[in-house]
């Protein structure tokens, strides 16, 4: 009787750490602009959004546009890699959302008034892309997106 009680509370232990693991590792569902600013707030702290703006509806086809304020007074090739740096950690951090919902995910870069860059994606076009290419391969940009558009005055990364 001994032993039947044992593993009962060993295998309920053992059930309870694979529930308390599964909840842990779900995602945050997005369903407001709200949720989408708390997790670019917690995700990608560094970056300076300057706004958020939305159609979500919590049905297929919403869409989100992210700001982001570039750095000022960058010169170089540096004023094209902090914007593209910048976007990237946005994907990683909506990467650890719920966008499933999402027909696009806009991201924009202005740096001193002026549009810098501008690019479009979807949850699919995420999902295929590793966190390490995001983070270390962010010259990758036009590949991680399904539109991109660039000022001219900015240089090209290559």
């Amino acid at each position: 009787m001994y032993k039947k009680i044992l593993v009962f509370m060993a295998a309920f232990g053992l059930l309870l750490c694979f529930s308390t693991a599964e909840a842990s590792a779900a995602k945050i569902h997005v369903d407001s602009e709200v949720k989408v600013k708390k997790i670019l707030k917690k995700y990608a702290k560094n970056v300076n959004i300057s706004s958020v703006k939305g159609s979500i509806l919590d049905m297929d086809g919403d869409t989100v546009q992210i700001n982001i304020k570039g750095g000022q007074n960058l010169t170089g090739k540096l004023m094209t890699k902090e914007p593209y740096m910048n976007i990237c950690k946005v994907y990683m951090a909506v990467k650890k959302a719920d966008f499933s919902n999402f027909s696009n995910i806009g991201v924009a870069v202005k740096i001193d008034g002026h549009w810098a860059v501008k690019t479009d994606t979807n949850p699919d076009t995420l999902k295929s892309i590793s966190n390490h290419d995001l983070k270390y391969n962010y010259n990758n940009l036009p590949s991680y997106t399904t539109h991109i558009w660039q000022s001219n005055d900015l240089p090209k990364i290559q």
